[in-house]
């Protein structure tokens, strides 16, 4: 266990037997005191000692980063004055001495997988991995209009590099957006930017998405809220997926975050972008509004993949069973006139309550994309009128001649049974025959 591990470990600790309830806080309070050690904003100018102390600091280092809306005295850290203040004096006193620069900048990111926020799934660190290893490039412009804690955009930072890569995020929970501002801002990431918007606000207000467009959009954005088409943002309410259709002139006609998001998200990508999303299952196979999305990317040649994922990713705090949406516009380098489909429900592991992405899994996926392999019951690719006369359908679970389990009766049971049994009972007498053999020398 490392310093740090320790460290934080005990703060909890004080907090939990304190009545404290929220175990995020030491973490908050820990990242307040890393960028005061390396702004410099303190310099031993006076002791810290109280929970006033701590909001004075919080205050000068967001003056300093140039963060107006405030994420440690607004959100992070703005319940300090409610604790004992003999435990926030022993939260400073446990931290005062330790240099926190050399090692936080590896050690903060990975604890946010055990952040207890229930505005959000937390996107495991596996999945951030295969997100961003499907894109290649350099200089790319790179969006999460649903960033959450800065997950996927934590992970794009590591892939592409600060000096390559340009990132934003949109967020439109004020503590989730402020664990991604000081999350990227602790990596060194300079090309970051972090915005607290709600990006499917109501119709009159402009999305904020540049011209041009993106590179790169990866997202795991909210699923499951129904939202009427009407009050979407123009960009969303225009978009080329729902115009024309039906759908689009009907004032009450309702379609899901996450069908919203995918709308979004083609709509804002360059004219060689990419983007993957994470989207339930659900959203594969729905009639309706989801049916006529699925249909007009499909007509366009802009779904490159579909990749299955593992039931029990995001558990606990969801069982829903989820897949990653690859999009490309028609003109762009990942556009296809075809669909790759990857079936990884059963890959991985179980940890606990939750399933687990080895790294073994999650190269093969890599691979298997990269060189848009067809593998039996693993991947295949489907030409988009097979997918167009399947009710375009997305799941890729139908794509797949799936091995027949065969049904045996009772009478061929027993049968085995006994002859499993046998052979145990001549394998044991055999084992027990060497062994004595060995005893005897």
């Amino acid at each position: 266990m490392s310093t740090l591990d320790r460290l934080f470990k005990e703060m909890q600790d004080l907090g939990r037997v304190s009545g404290h309830r929220d175990p995020n806080t030491p973490l908050a309070l820990l990242g307040l005191l890393f960028f005061d050690q390396r702004l410099g904003i303190d310099s031993g100018k006076c002791e810290l000692s109280t929970s006033d102390d701590i909001l004075r600091l919080a205050r000068d280092v967001e003056f300093s980063m140039g963060w107006n809306e405030r994420p440690f005295s607004r959100y992070l850290l703005s319940h300090i004055q409610a604790l004992s203040p003999a435990i926030v004096a022993k939260w400073l006193s446990l931290a005062e001495g330790i240099s926190l620069d050399a090692e936080f900048k590896n050690w903060f990111p990975n604890q946010f997988e055990n952040l207890t926020l229930s505005t959000f799934q937390e996107t495991p660190p596996s999945v951030a991995h295969l997100i961003t290893s499907l894109f290649e490039g350099r200089d790319v412009r790179v969006l999460d209009p649903a960033c959450g804690t800065g997950t996927l955009l934590s992970a794009a930072l590591k892939r592409f590099g600060a000096e390559h890569s340009s990132l934003i995020g949109k967020e439109g929970n004020g503590y989730s957006y402020s664990w991604a501002t000081i999350r990227l801002a602790a990596q060194g990431a300079g090309n970051a930017t972090i915005e607290l918007e709600q990006v499917l606000r109501p119709r009159n207000h402009p999305l904020n998405v540049e011209k041009q467009g993106f590179d790169i959009i990866l997202t795991n954005p909210p699923f499951g809220v129904q939202m009427q088409v009407a009050d979407l943002p123009p960009l969303i309410r225009q978009s080329e997926l729902l115009s024309g259709k039906p759908l689009s002139g009907r004032e009450s006609a309702r379609v899901a975050s996450e069908s919203a998001y995918v709308a979004m998200a083609y709509e804002s990508l360059s004219s060689k972008g990419t983007a993957a999303l994470i989207v339930p299952n659900g959203f594969l196979t729905r009639g309706g509004a989801d049916r006529r999305i699925r249909e007009a990317l499909i007509e366009r040649e802009a779904v490159s993949a579909v990749i299955g994922l593992p039931p029990r990713l995001f558990a606990p705090i969801t069982a829903i069973e989820t897949s990653i949406l690859v999009l490309a516009k028609p003109s762009g380098p990942n556009a296809h006139p075809s669909t790759l489909f990857i079936d990884a429900r059963e890959s991985g592991y179980r940890k606990g309550a939750k399933a687990v992405l080895n790294e073994t899994t999650v190269d093969h996926i890599i691979d298997v994309y990269k060189a848009r392999r067809s593998e039996r019951e693993f991947s295949r690719v489907v030409s988009t009128s097979e997918l167009l006369t399947a009710n375009s359908s997305l799941a890729p679970a139908i794509y797949f001649e799936h091995v027949a389990i065969e049904k045996v009766g009772a009478l061929d049971r027993r049968s085995k049974i006994g002859e499993l049994e046998s052979q145990y009972t001549s394998l044991r007498a055999e084992y027990e025959q060497i062994v004595l053999q060995l005893k005897r020398g």
